[in-house]
């Protein structure tokens, strides 16, 4: 047993050496003199026997503890889970770790104050459905780790890293449902402003003739048969957009996220503002989609007036 040579025994605090008798608990692995687990009967961390609990060196426990910084949210909250220095989730279960001490739910347990009750650990580990679907933290896609673009996308990034990464390996395209529903409403959200802009004119000329239609159908007036005509077409070409923002999407925001993520990178370096500006120049913008669909009710309701005051005429 000359792994555990100079280390301390739990009970009478002597070094091991090569000559003695060791025993190892089989709950948590924590080495005895046989004399001395004999005369105590139990192993000294019995009470803490359970999952996710193993015995450490104590050394080895120290060098963590000074490699944590002692910071209680790099253990995760809700798994128990003690994660790298840096990170943003937890690598077990997914939870974030920007909480501070007061979000502890078991506060005052446990080296780092937040050693959940036992049974707390077997949440299992879902790689689709984790921040970083099934990367690693510091895989690096197109020469960029994968924690600052998650950082940067906020929202969903389970879902954009593997898409990124299928892209930069020569995959022309993925699909994206979000887009074909919502159109303009979700490039705002991602907050790719002039996408937002394009899209958003370009389908409200499309919807234009559909307007027409609708309100001089509610006026009873009739429309000739090159109208009807020029509304379908319009019709089938804002289909034809709804298709190609779902197709190429995906493939629009990854170009936007490296692109602004590089810029980042190349402005703030490894200055603590470098995950700060990712944080606020990156995410989603909830507030872009309120303002825009106040806006397209507006046009929509002063279009159908409009149309309906020109039919009264």
């Amino acid at each position: 047993m000359s792994k555990y040579e100079g280390v301390e025994c739990p009970i009478c605090g002597k070094p091991f050496d090569k000559q003695d008798d060791l025993v190892v608990c089989p709950e948590c692995g924590a080495p005895y003199h046989r004399a001395c687990i004999a005369k105590r009967g139990s192993c000294v961390y019995a009470d803490q026997h359970g999952p996710g609990f193993a015995w450490e060196e104590p050394n080895k426990q120290a060098e963590k503890e000074a490699q944590y910084d002692g910071k209680a949210s790099l253990r995760c909250s809700r798994c128990g889970t003690v994660n790298p220095y840096g990170g943003l989730f937890c690598e077990v279960c997914g939870t974030p770790l920007h909480g501070n001490q007061q979000d502890n739910p078991f506060p005052g347990q446990g080296p780092y104050g937040q050693t959940p009750p036992p049974g707390f650990h077997s949440i299992p580990y879902n790689p689709f459905t984790t921040p970083f679907g099934g990367l690693g933290a510091d895989e690096e896609i197109d020469g960029i780790p994968v924690k600052d673009l998650a950082l940067f996308v906020g929202d969903n990034p389970h879902y954009f890293l593997p898409k990124f990464k299928e892209m930069k390996n020569h995959r022309a395209t993925t699909w994206n449902w979000a887009a074909v529903f919502f159109q303009y409403f979700y490039f705002a959200y991602r907050k790719m402003w002039g996408f937002a802009i394009l899209s958003f004119l370009a389908c409200t000329v499309l919807e234009i003739p559909s307007f027409i239609y609708s309100a001089q159908a509610v006026v009873g007036q009739q429309v000739t048969p090159l109208f009807y005509t020029i509304m379908l077409v319009c019709s089938f070409l804002s289909v034809a957009v709804r298709v190609l923002l779902g197709l190429f999407a995906n493939k629009l925001y990854m170009y936007a996220v490296f692109r602004r993520v590089r810029k980042i990178r190349a402005k703030y370096g490894d200055s603590p503002q470098y995950n700060e500006m990712l944080l606020k120049q990156g995410s989603v913008s909830r507030v872009a989609v309120i303002v825009l669909a106040a806006i397209y009710f507006v046009l929509s309701m002063a279009m159908t007036w409009f149309t309906i005051w020109l039919g009264a005429l």
